[in-house]
């Protein structure tokens, strides 16, 4: 989807967790996952935590029951990880470079299939 903002993109994903959260969906089954903390992973934590919305960024992550908390994790740190929900904010591959490009696209993919039901991925035209 793509939306004018990555603030857009952060309220958008926050209305759709809230709504799964409201359905039954734990906040411990729904992650985000991002390529770059600045400015994608900042803002979007910085709008969960003015949301309400309990986030934990991968450096204090427990898994299981212990933390139930929407968890906020680099493309890199999800290998291996599976969600129910997962959203993938400020999606972008522009790079001049073949390999670079083609790269990126392998490691969005490995962000993709940590979605076991549903997966956003947000595009902006701005950030």
């Amino acid at each position: 989807m793509k939306l004018p903002t990555l603030k857009d993109e952060a309220s958008y994903i926050i209305e759709q967790f809230k709504a799964s959260h409201r359905d039954g969906t734990a906040w411990k089954d729904m992650a985000i996952l991002y390529r770059n903390w600045n400015p994608v992973g900042k803002l979007i934590n910085d709008a969960f935590t003015k949301a309400g919305i309990p986030i934990t960024g991968h450096k204090s992550i427990e898994f299981g029951d212990k933390q139930d908390t929407v968890k906020l994790i680099t493309f890199h740190s999800s290998k291996g990880l599976e969600f129910p929900l997962v959203a993938i904010p400020g999606v972008r591959i522009s790079t001049d470079d073949d390999k670079a490009a083609e790269d990126e696209a392998r490691l969005l993919y490995v962000a993709m299939t940590r979605a076991t039901k549903e997966l956003l991925v947000l595009e902006s035209e701005a950030a």
